[in-house]
């Protein structure tokens, strides 16, 4: 699926009010979506927000290609300002891909 396709797809499963947090920027290494088990707010059962999933080696090209960094750069705003934001309870992923169908390690 294309990262449009992905967000045309996730739009569909959403709420009329709800939104959900994107990195527009990053359009290019959206790889995905998930539906996490999370506890409710009221402590009450648990609940399942639609996040989605970017790829880290993507996110890590786009910095370099787009912003100049070098990977060490690149790897640090990734960890610092990406996934080490804190934007709303259901964040974004990003994900390193060991092959199209294996997700080896998650942050």
């Amino acid at each position: 699926m294309t990262p449009d396709e992905i967000l045309e797809e996730v739009a569909g499963m959403l709420e009329e009010d709800e939104e959900i947090t994107q990195f527009p920027d990053l359009k290019p290494a959206l790889i995905g979506w998930a539906e996490p088990w999370q506890p409710c707010k009221d402590g009450k059962g648990a609940e399942r927000p639609v996040g989605l999933i970017y790829s880290a080696a993507k996110c890590i090209k786009v910095f370099m290609e787009r912003d100049g960094m070098n990977y060490e750069e690149a790897l640090e705003w990734l960890t610092t300002n990406t996934e080490g934001g804190y934007f709303v309870p259901i964040l974004p992923s990003s994900y390193t891909v060991k092959s199209s169908n294996s997700f080896i390690k998650g942050f």
